[in-house]
């Protein structure tokens, strides 16, 4: 009884960041002689027996619940801590993790996806299955290919010869040597899958266009809503990423130029750059002649190569970079000075920065490099990225550095010493905040905890709380929207269980729940057992104070009183069974005092005529009952089945005595399901002249004392014997 309760210690109430695994999970061992592994409790004593070839330790999965992955016979799967398998069990060739929802296993020769607990969302019915993009699948049946996704949802039909990804968010599809464009965002396909060829996509202003071969050879253009805005008249298709636009050549080399937003391409060619010299981008992107009062572009083509030149409303040259790569963007100029360096200019000609690392990423009105950031406002601000966020320093302050959030384009939250991520194994999006010394939490660019505490929040992973320590020492909890759902002066707090959790002050415990409804934190007891501990695949406790036992539910209401030592407490399904001295006390689940009987409940009987045994003809009588509450476990019971004439006179044997037949059944349970009893008796044994006899069979039953017990359900089945 002693291993069924667990006493939490300071060490194990802090739901370790660093491991996955709850003390109370079984234990990863070795059987030292089979070579086996299985898992054992604190005790040492083995709670799943030692039968896998390979296994791993309990841990976290990705959907919340805990399991370990084991392997039997080169097939794998995850199990339970109580041991049983999870889903399709110990089945699989190979498990693959692919999303916090999916994983990707084989069975056999065929492939499906299932949730983390081995449930199928796409049966294995496939005869392969790989990642695409994010939680999407490439699934192929035999020679055909489709997309599913991480639910295990058919988005594309296996009905296609070859799928690739084109661009995020769009796949080119193959069939028949023809090809076309499919929107995952709109789950349709905005190209029909009728042409000859589809190229690389080309990115303008954050849309993109997709040149397309028709059977011909000719090349048109459809935007990313799938219409066709450039007809299929040209030999070929280029980006002109210097002007925002697609330069077309048509078959006899003359040039038009397509802007989006524009109903017909212009006529251009590149020697229209030399011929004009400077000249300004004006609205709507197309070149027209110089305006001393804008910034001018100009791009001469020489012998050695492109030279990008910068110059002012005067048109004096700024700057000169041996590269073609002349940017418009939002409110300036961004110039490539070499493969991995830009300088950013406005349009007034004011040099905003210079010394720009890396590539660049557009993030909302930012651009956003290695080194640096550019804000709308054109002021050049220090940047550096934390997990998923990104952070710009601000340009007006002084001495150390003071750090501003910036999410999705938008200054999110302001004014920190420091932002880092916060636990990163067990929640994404949050990070630790800290301001003049003092503690708080951002999560997902919300400030959700200011910064007023004195040290790092710990994470509560199962409810989703944070735990932060008050000036005073009490201990506050936060829910991630923000809301303080609790304080109070307790040595700690923690969740093993899923909402229900302990709160510990001087080495006793309390039951508390987490209300997701209204975001709020219950206690259900009072702070007062020396230990608290879940009652394996229930949701009852074990309570114990000093050396006695009982048990409450998760509304905190006993059940069974804190009044037994823990020998004379056990749980035996679905009763608790609580003993003092020679009493017996059934409990049942809702704490009400089950009243002890000694009882055989019949559930079903019937006859099955004309059948051999041993090479006698007869008749089973089939037969399927209960025994309740007999003295003690192992008892046996002695079943009779009688046999009567229709007057109720016994019917005779062979042998002279009362035809019947009987036998001794054990009871390994206080409560027993004995199925598919039966027993035969031949018609060689009725002493019976010629013609119709009339009988019934009743059953009966006897403790070992031969005391009769009490029997219900139990019916006379008649039946008809002709000689």
């Amino acid at each position: 009884m002693k291993d069924k309760f667990f006493r939490f210690g300071t060490s194990l109430i802090l739901l370790a960041a660093v491991s996955h695994t709850f003390a109370a999970d079984p234990i990863l061992k070795q059987d030292e002689k089979k070579g086996t592994w299985g898992f054992v409790n604190d005790a040492g004593k083995w709670t799943i027996k030692p039968k896998y070839s390979k296994a791993s330790p309990f841990s976290l999965m990705p959907d919340g619940s805990v399991a370990a992955l084991v392997s039997d016979k080169e097939k794998s799967g995850y199990i339970s801590p109580d041991g049983k398998p999870l889903g399709a069990g110990i089945s699989f060739l190979s498990i693959d993790s692919i999303s916090p929802r999916s994983a990707i296993v084989r069975l056999s020769d065929k492939y499906g996806i299932t949730d983390w607990r081995m449930n199928y969302l796409l049966k294995p019915d496939w005869t392969q299955i790989s990642p695409l993009d994010d939680d999407r699948f490439l699934i192929i049946n035999k020679d055909k290919s489709g997309v599913a996704d991480a639910d295990g949802k058919i988005i594309v039909p296996a009905q296609f010869s070859g799928i690739e990804i084109l661009a995020p968010g769009f796949y080119r599809l193959s069939k028949n040597d023809q090809s076309g464009v499919f929107d995952v965002n709109k789950s349709s396909i905005i190209v029909p899958v009728e042409y000859f060829d589809t190229s690389a996509p080309i990115l303008i202003k954050d849309s993109y266009y997709f040149p397309i071969k028709n059977k011909k050879g000719r090349w048109g253009v459809f935007s990313e809503s799938g219409k066709e805005v450039v007809g299929f008249l040209f030999s070929s298709v280029s980006p002109l990423p210097e002007l925002n636009a697609i330069l077309l050549t048509l078959p006899d080399s003359r040039q038009k130029l397509y802007i989006p937003g524009t109903d017909v391409p212009l006529d251009f060619t590149l020697n229209d750059l030399r011929k004009v010299g400077p000249f300004s981008i004006v609205k709507g992107g197309i070149p027209k002649p110089s305006d001393p009062s804008a910034l001018r572009l100009w791009s001469q083509i020489a012998p050695s190569g492109s030279i990008g030149r910068v110059l002012d409303g005067e048109g004096n040259v700024i700057s000169t970079y041996t590269t073609p790569n002349v940017t418009i963007i939002d409110g300036g100029y961004l110039v490539q000075k070499s493969t991995d360096s830009f300088a950013f200019f406005s349009k007034e000609g004011a040099t905003i920065a210079d010394d720009l690392k890396g590539s660049y990423v557009r993030n909302g009105k930012w651009y956003v490099f290695e080194n640096a950031a550019i804000s709308p406002d054109l002021k050049k601000y220090k940047v550096k990225k934390e997990g998923d966020i990104l952070m710009v320093s601000d340009p007006n302050l002084s001495g150390e550095e003071i750090w501003n959030v910036l999410i999705d384009g938008q200054l999110s939250a302001q004014g920190y010493d420091s932002v880092s991520p916060l636990l990163e194994s067990f929640i994404s999006d949050a990070y630790s905040i800290t301001k003049n010394g003092k503690y708080g939490v951002l999560y997902k660019g919300k400030e959700i905890i200011p910064c007023e505490y004195n040290d790092t929040p710990s994470y509560l992973p199962n409810p989703e709380l944070l735990k932060m320590e008050e000036d005073n020492g009490e201990k506050s909890l936060f829910s991630l929207n923000g809301k303080k759902i609790w304080s109070g002066d307790v040595d700690e707090i923690s969740f093993p269980f899923l909402k229900h959790g302990f709160a510990k002050k001087n080495n006793k415990y309390g039951l508390v729940f987490y209300n997701e409804e209204d975001d709020s934190l219950i206690q259900k007891t009072p702070i007062e057992y020396d230990a608290l501990s879940n009652i394996e695949g229930t949701n009852f406790l074990w309570a114990c104070k000093g050396n006695l036992y009982g048990v409450i539910d998760g509304d905190g209401k006993t059940l069974v009183p804190v009044s037994y030592t823990s020998e004379n407490l056990n749980y035996v399904d679905p009763y608790f069974i609580a003993k003092k001295g020679n009493k017996k006390t059934y409990y049942n689940g809702d704490g009400t005092i089950n009243p002890a009987k000694r009882e055989i409940v019949v559930n079903s009987q019937y006859l099955e005529h004309n059948i051999y045994n041993n090479g006698a003809k007869g008749f089973k009588i089939h037969f399927d009952f209960n025994s309740y509450f007999l003295n003690e476990d192992n008892e046996e019971i002695y079943v009779e089945a009688l046999v009567y004439h229709k007057n109720g006179t016994p019917a005779k044997s062979a042998r002279g005595g009362q035809l019947k037949h009987a036998f001794w059944r054990k009871a390994p349970y206080v409560n027993t399901n004995f199925s598919d009893q039966w027993v035969f008796l031949p018609y060689n044994n009725f002493v019976q002249g010629k013609g119709k006899q009339d009988y019934y069979i009743i059953l009966r039953f006897h403790d070992e004392d031969n005391r009769l017990l009490p029997v219900s359900g139990n019916h006379k089945l008649d039946f008809t014997l002709t000689r």
